[in-house]
Parts: C-alpha cells; structure tokens; sequence
C-alpha cells in the first residue's frame, strides 16, 4: 500500500489531500466498525473505485482484504494494528512533496 500510494501521488495520480482524506474516512470507519468482513468491504469498495479511476496498479491489494472477509469481531488489538497502520500511512503521504 505504501508503495502504491507513494507512486500514485508522485506521478500526480491524485493528490495529497485526496490521499490524506481516504485515510481519515477509512479511520473513522475503522474505529467503529465492528466486524472484519465490513472493514474489508468498506476498504475493497473503495479500491475499487480507484482502480477503475487509475487502472491496475491496486490489485495486488485486494488480494489481501479478501483474506479478511470473516464476520468475525474485529479484536481491540487488531483495531489499534489497523490505527497504527493507517497513522504510518498517513505520515509517509504527509512527507510527499
């Protein structure tokens, strides 16, 4: 994902601000959402929608949420993985020019 986005925004696919409001969204989402298989839809949703926008280069990533697509209780550990994760997230965009 990291790679992805920093490519995308590099060659100016989207813009910074785009990058950094997906994220937000997807945080929010994330601190509520309570089962895996809904962050999964909610997160491949909307890779879905940049790939068709982008093209191809996000596939590889929604190979991976499939893999989460159990509607099982997201764990309060797992939450604040996926809160790390996304705050890393932000801060590499944040260092983009």
């Amino acid at each position: 994902m990291r790679g992805v986005n920093y490519g995308l925004l590099k060659y100016s696919a989207y813009t910074k601000n785009q990058v950094l409001l997906a994220i937000d969204e997807i945080e929010l989402f994330a601190r509520d959402v309570v089962t895996y298989a809904s962050l999964s839809f909610y997160v491949f949703e909307r890779i879905k929608m940049l790939q068709q926008k982008f093209g191809s280069e996000l596939i590889i990533i929604s190979k991976y949420l499939e893999i989460l697509n159990k509607e099982l209780p997201i764990s309060d550990f797992d939450r604040q993985l996926i809160l790390i994760h996304l705050e890393k997230q932000r801060k590499i965009v944040e260092l983009i020019k």
